[in-house]
């Protein structure tokens, strides 16, 4: 693969690159993934070898796939149970394609597909940086939007909102901070206020990464039941308990090395068994080693409160 430069932003249930994207050879991944390239398309493949030349696609979880050519352009991983991941999922198999192609990934975010023609016009004429990490996650909101509301013209209110958005407010700092202030449809299962005692829950997950994260245990120190707790990290965070502690852990472990800790060490911080444990948990989750996440890439520093 080629060596990544670029800036990433990680937060519970997505990981965020913008940056060079070049060549990586076949794997999969758990996440859900979206390719947005912003210079010269690029070429995904899927298992049998077929590709598809694209400017943006969405590949499912477990897909084996790769990607060829070399573009500035955008890489989102979203976790497949979030609100955001079984969104982008449907889209896929939504085409009417099967769902493992490359054909069925391209056709879920093509020009001229169902959603708003607005995304695409931003996507085409970035010119900056701050521009280009507001055009793809534009991109990204809108079809969640589209997956979020069942009424068409609610759904292209939404995407209008977005862009107008972008004329009164020009993106500065964390891209997905900023579209998740403006975006009046709400960030991946937010679905409006969040509670003092979800608040409370968050604050105490960080304390315990260094070891066993139970719902339980987490929900008695709040004075609520795991089986309410539970229900609200789905309904208001968009994950479930356990997929928040598992980004959690990768956040902390990815800082820690990033810090001058040896992989172990940042595996330790975060409660993995073991350098091993955390290298798998990230493989699987990004097709990618935690080495590919510090070296060359930036972390900035995105929220972990819903």
């Amino acid at each position: 693969m080629t060596t990544w430069r670029g800036t990433a932003t990680l937060r519970p249930g997505r990981l965020t690159y913008t940056g060079l994207i070049g060549a990586a050879h076949r794997h999969r991944h758990a996440a859900v993934q979206v390719v947005q390239g912003l210079g010269e398309p690029l070429t995904v493949r899927d298992e049998s070898g077929a590709g598809v030349r694209v400017r943006a696609a969405i590949i499912p979880s477990g897909a084996v796939h790769e990607i060829a050519g070399s573009s500035d352009g955008v890489l989102t991983w979203v976790d497949a149970e979030s609100t955001l991941g079984r969104a982008l999922t449907r889209r896929v198999r939504d085409t009417g394609l099967p769902h493992t192609s490359a054909e069925a990934w391209a056709a879920a975010l093509a020009k001229g597909a169902d959603g708003p023609a607005e995304a695409w016009t931003a996507l085409e004429r970035v010119d900056s940086p701050a521009d280009t990490w507001a055009a793809a996650e534009r991109v990204d909101d809108s079809v969640e939007a589209r997956a979020a509301v069942s009424d068409p013209t609610a759904t292209w209110a939404a995407a209008k909102r977005v862009d107008d958005s972008v004329e009164a407010r020009p993106a500065v700092g964390d891209p997905v901070d900023t579209w998740a202030a403006v975006m009046s449809v709400g960030d991946p299962g937010e679905v409006g206020p969040v509670s003092p005692v979800l608040r409370d829950a968050l604050a105490v997950v960080p304390a315990l990464l260094d070891g066993p994260v139970r719902l339980d245990d987490v929900a008695a120190a709040v004075g609520i039941s795991g089986s309410r707790l539970g229900h609200l990290f789905s309904e208001r965070v968009g994950l479930p308990f356990r997929a928040y502690v598992r980004w959690a852990r990768l956040r902390r472990a990815i800082e820690h090395a990033r810090l001058g800790g040896t992989i172990t060490e940042a595996a330790h911080a975060a409660g993995f068994a073991d350098g091993a444990h955390l290298t798998r948990v990230c493989r699987e989750m990004f097709g990618l080693a935690p080495s590919h996440l510090v070296a060359g890439v930036t972390i900035s520093a995105g929220s972990f409160k819903p």
